[in-house]
């Protein structure tokens, strides 16, 4: 019932049986269409539920299927991508997992510096640890590298260290025994009497442990002593080891090694003159031929059968299965010359494709360090500009500097939409972009945009209409933050390009549900409009109707490529209607969860009183920052009690001597960072009940939720409007 549900993948949990107990030698055994069809259902399920480290596990075990199948270069590129997803989700374990793969597919290639690199990087993984199961796999990796390149003696000398770390072992009998295998294997034409003696070594210790010893590694020792007992004309002790490899290779099934153990055999009863004996077995190998058969052992199967015919004198039989090996030997060459040819083209196009990612990753790299760096030194600025101007809102004004303060908070907001447009885009191309889904009342929250732009529809004198279907009255869940950017664009644009008429923004419930509500949203302007041309491109990224339209109105062309992806990420669709002189017409559909109750709200009417007499500590390594932050939380509330840090070792002295019930900490401190300090400043005693919120100008690659994941109560992104400095303090009062 077990291995029938294995057989069956159906659920994540059967995906995790089935890769736990995967076993690569048993597996080229079975039906390798079903393995093939198994391993990526595996991988399907993993991919569905985000599990990272099978998804890494069975991408190895489908390497390990297509180095076997002969489809390398499908084997080289799934493992370096799979070598990449686990340097990225910093997997170590799986990663250490998959270098026996990627090196025995350097090897089958022919590429053994690429062989080599891998070793090395390898051992780097491992290196200053006690892991002697590691240091010994290394140590053969090293062993069978030199072999390849016939440098016998430094290759025996690895297998000896390789064996020093195996006996560290113990748990690991099968490993010692392994490695005195691949001695005998490697070395026998070197120096057949250290292959003996290893070989000899590795039975004995079989012998001991055999209930410990799985059934191919059995097989492939004996098959081994008996191909080194030839060597020894030892043909009786030889016949004993091979009819016991051949009885357990056919107990799994493992035709390739059968086959080849039969030749082996076939040497044997050569050595014994058992030439009846040897023909008949070279005949029922020929005959696999039909099925399929490796071409390496069907030429040592035709080199067997002229030996076999010239002891029997029948030279006519002799000469020709001699041309038979001339033929045969003539395709084997010619096949391993297109295949290298081919595994060097294959080489050569994957470190082209890795070069390029590694260049494009580089230039990501580049560009986040520039964005994050702009970000700080423009959001900084902007920040003092914002609260300042706010400040100055408190105040008593003349009309003219009243009006003079708006403009100002209104340009600074505009900057900071540019700002924040192009870091949308960045979030966008790196896939960070996230929604945050809230109750919010679909009424309610239209008529907060409607007033919030409504000023520039009286500046130019048109009509700004809001048309609100009765059933829109109603609690959804949503992303509003996100759904306010993208109709703020638009309004935005139809008040723009409307220099006489009317601006509408609709809603209509098209349908409603205890679990969804589906939406269409509608903004019509009667502008300026756009040509089809215009249209085709019109939610292109920096790009605009024309050249004069960007000169007279401005902006930077995202606006709409970045509404287009955030309708997109909510599942919804967006589309657009238009022609020159006629106006626009934008139409969104949208399925929103049905919400149970009201959102509270930024915009909800907060009584300050709760902040009397709180102790509430700013921490920022700018003056001025710190001195307009305090000026604006005396306008929540004169009794507030303020103090100030300019970085993380400041805020811990303070904080060791005063309990703050607020701290306001900035990420970007020099000396000790927000970050460093968190972790000492949630030791200290007296800071139990204080509330510590992030602030930050830089780039942020961490969503709010990750950042309380690290300890932080909050964050802040500079720069903040008042109203959610004040929410914020409201909410973990």
């Amino acid at each position: 019932m077990e291995q029938e549900r294995l057989n069956n993948i159906e659920t994540i949990k059967d995906a995790q049986d089935y890769i736990n107990a995967y076993n690569l030698y048993n597996a080229r055994a079975e039906d390798q269409e079903l393995i093939f069809k198994r391993l990526k259902k595996c991988e399907q399920l993993a991919t569905e539920h985000k599990d990272i480290s099978l998804i890494i596990k069975t991408r190895n075990y489908l390497v390990n299927y297509y180095i076997h199948q002969n489809e390398l270069e499908m084997a080289l590129s799934l493992s370096l991508q799979n070598k990449q997803m686990a340097e990225k989700e910093n997997k170590i374990d799986e990663l250490i997992a998959m270098y026996p793969g990627l090196i025995e597919l350097y090897n089958n290639l022919g590429d053994y510096v690429g062989t080599l690199n891998i070793i090395n990087e390898y051992e780097a993984k491992i290196q200053g640890t006690d892991n002697y199961l590691q240091l010994s796999v290394i140590n053969t990796y090293k062993a069978g590298l030199a072999g390849l390149l016939k440098e016998f003696e430094k290759c025996h000398e690895h297998y000896l260290k390789s064996l020093e770390y195996a006996f560290l072992v113990p748990e690991k009998i099968n490993l010692p025994i392994y490695i005195y295998n691949n001695i005998g294997y490697q070395l026998l034409e070197y120096d057949k009497q250290i292959a003996r003696d290893a070989l000899e070594n590795g039975y004995q210790l079989m012998q001991k442990n055999i209930d410990q010893i799985p059934e191919y590694t059995k097989a492939g020792l004996e098959c081994n002593l008996a191909r080194t007992y030839l060597k020894f004309n030892l043909p009786e002790e030889s016949f004993m080891h091979i009819t016991n490899a051949i009885s357990r290779y056919e107990k799994m099934k493992n035709h390739y090694e059968i086959h080849l153990a039969k030749i082996i055999l076939c040497e044997v009863y050569l050595e014994k003159k058992q030439y009846e004996q040897a023909l008949e077995l070279l005949m029922q190998v020929e005959q696999e031929k039909a099925v399929g058969i490796n071409k390496i052992i069907l030429k040592s199967c035709y080199e067997n059968m002229v030996r076999v015919y010239e002891c029997m004198h029948n030279y006519e039989a002799a000469l020709a299965y001699h041309k038979k090996l001339h033929q045969l030997t003539e395709s084997i060459f010619n096949e391993d010359s297109n295949t290298k040819i081919r595994n060097l083209q294959i080489v050569h196009e994957v470190n082209m494709i890795k070069n390029e990612r590694d260049r494009a990753a580089a230039m990501a790299n580049l560009k986040h360090d520039f964005l994050a760096n702009m970000s700080h030194e423009i959001r900084t600025p902007i920040n003092s500009v914002l609260g300042i101007s706010y400040l100055l809102q408190q105040d008593m004004l003349t009309d003219k500097q009243r009006d003079y303060v708006d403009r100002l908070q209104r340009s600074g907001q505009n900057l900071l939409g540019l700002i924040n447009d192009i870091l949308d885009i960045s979030k966008i191309e790196a896939g960070k972009m996230e929604l945050v889904p809230v109750l919010f009342n679909l009424k309610q929250w239209m008529q907060d945009i409607y007033q919030q732009l409504n000023y520039k529809a009286e500046e130019k004198g048109i009509s700004f209409i809001l048309m609100i279907d009765p059933k829109a009255d109603t609690s959804l869940s949503g992303d509003m933050n996100r759904l306010t950017q993208v109709f703020i664009n638009l309004l935005g644009n139809a008040l723009k390009f409307t220099q006489e008429g009317h601006v509408t923004f609709g809603v209509q419930v098209v349908h409603q549900t205890q679990q969804y509500t589906d939406v269409t949203f509608t903004v019509s302007d009667s502008g300026i409009g756009m040509n089809q041309d215009q249209l085709d491109t019109i939610f292109e990224r920096y790009v605009q109707a024309s050249a004069a339209i960007q000169h007279k109105f401005g902006g930077t062309g995202l606006g709409l490529s970045i509404s287009r992806k955030i309708i997109d990420l909510m599942g919804g669709h967006i589309e657009v209607n238009s022609s020159p002189g006629s106006g626009t017409t934008f139409s969104i559909q949208l399925k929103l969860r049905t919400g149970a109750e009201a959102a509270s709200s930024e915009d909800s009417i907060i009584d300050t009183a709760f902040l009397k007499n709180k102790k509430i500590l700013v921490a920022d390594d700018s003056e001025e920052n710190r001195s307009v932050m305090i000026d604006i939380l005396h306008t929540f509330h004169p009794e507030i009690i303020t103090d100030e840090a300019e970085n993380g070792i400041e805020v811990l002295e303070k904080a060791k001597h005063t309990i703050y019930d607020y701290i306001l900490m900035d990420l970007d401190m020099p000396g000790k960072n927000g970050l460093e300090t968190l972790p000492e400043l949630k030791q200290l005693t007296t800071t139990t009940n204080t509330k510590v919120i992030a602030h930050t100008a830089s780039l942020l690659m961490l969503s709010a939720d990750e950042f309380i994941e690290i300890g932080f109560d909050d964050l802040l992104q500079k720069p903040f409007p008042p109203r959610e400095l004040l929410f914020k303090l409201y909410q973990l009062r």
